[in-house]
């Protein structure tokens, strides 16, 4: 907060792109197959859909590595295959590590 305001500067948060949600190439489930993980490189976003809940958690702004590598403290665990490899290494290149700057 601001001493002269008392307003807290923000930015708006953004939710993935349609076109990136179209791309099944960002998103991946988790080792149980029903939680699905999304990452958008267009609004540097990641996204994780809790079906139990019936709602999405959306983490923005976030680069491809934070997102990913936050995944565990969020009770996501991912099994460690071929399509993982091929989720983080898509997600790598659609979203460079400068996404933030």
């Amino acid at each position: 907060m601001t001493e002269k305001t008392g307003v807290t500067r923000t930015f708006v948060p953004k939710a993935p792109h349609r076109d990136s949600l179209a791309n099944h190439r960002l998103s991946i489930t988790d080792e149980g197959g029903t939680i699905l993980v999304h990452f958008c490189p267009i609004n540097a976003c990641g996204a994780v859909w809790y079906p139990n809940l019936g709602k999405w958690v959306i983490y923005t702004p976030v680069s491809a590595a934070e997102f990913a590598a936050a995944l565990p403290k969020l009770g996501v665990r991912l099994a460690d295959a071929a399509a993982l490899q091929a989720w983080l290494d898509e997600i790598m290149v659609a979203a460079p590590p400068s996404v933030l700057n």
